[in-house]
């Protein structure tokens, strides 16, 4: 069940039980109201964790790598043990939803943001920005097709202030030597940073980018191209498009021709 508000939340578990178990309304009630206590209490530790690791990292004068991960990189058999990996070399460790209440993202975004991981990762990308003694490592696994989105807007949040981005394809395959040259490379870099004759945080390099808007008129005279990320389902959303009224074409081969006319 998606997370919705409380009193939603009831009924739709109070429909479910229906057909499985006989639990009367007020338990499921009673059961909810702790278990959203519960999460709101278990949120804000993690947030007080990560401020006091931030002090952590700034009284010791030590960096920190945010690993913003999907929930199933915790699993162990999944991420290889990166984080001891990186504490290793003697950077501290953060979750990105330990430090995303702490950053302001500049909305609306090029990107529709409506998953709370994808919020999330762009407000801990936006806040280790601005944060000289962190950086930000974003993990990746299974061809995952929505961080094709992702990882485009977070490194433009990173890039706006000549931040390093890293991402990191994590699959099944237990070798861990090509991620750990890249957690070497990335200390090596923000060790190199420290070097440069500047003071303070570097400027902003580029604009906020515009979004263009996609009016009634459009739809007449333009032809919205889309990748192909999923055969089966991109191939039904293009025919339910175009019963609509608009002109859609899904790319059939995605290769370095189609990547150049940005399709």
């Amino acid at each position: 069940l998606d997370r919705r508000p409380r009193r939603e939340f009831r009924r739709v578990l109070f429909r479910s039980s229906l057909h499985h178990m006989s639990l009367r309304y007020q338990e499921i009630s009673n059961a909810v109201d702790l278990a959203w206590e519960e999460d709101e209490r278990f949120r804000t530790n993690i947030r007080k964790v990560g401020e006091k690791t931030i002090t952590y990292i700034k009284t010791l004068g030590i960096k920190g790598v945010v690993l913003a991960g999907r929930p199933y990189h915790v699993d162990p058999e999944i991420n290889h043990g990166l984080d001891q990996l990186i504490t290793s070399y003697n950077m501290a460790v953060l979750t990105e939803d330990s430090v995303s209440h702490l950053g302001k993202v500049d909305r609306p975004l090029r990107v529709v943001d409506q998953w709370s991981y994808h919020s999330r990762l762009y407000a801990a990308a936006e806040y280790v920005s601005r944060n000289p003694n962190l950086e930000l490592v974003q993990l990746n696994s299974f061809g995952c097709g929505l961080d094709a989105i992702t990882t485009d807007q977070t490194q433009e949040i990173m890039q706006k202030r000549n931040r390093i981005y890293t991402v990191l394809k994590i699959d099944e395959g237990s070798n861990l030597g090509a991620i750990r040259i890249r957690i070497r490379s990335l200390k090596a870099a923000v060790q190199s940073r420290e070097y440069l004759p500047l003071t303070g945080m570097l400027p902003m390099r580029s604009k906020k980018a515009e979004r263009i808007l996609f009016t009634k008129e459009m739809k007449a005279r333009h032809t919205i191209l889309a990748p192909q990320m999923s055969p089966v389902h991109f191939d039904l959303l293009e025919a339910a498009f175009n019963s609509e009224g608009y002109n859609v074409k899904v790319a059939d081969q995605i290769g370095r021709a189609s990547c150049r006319e940005r399709v």
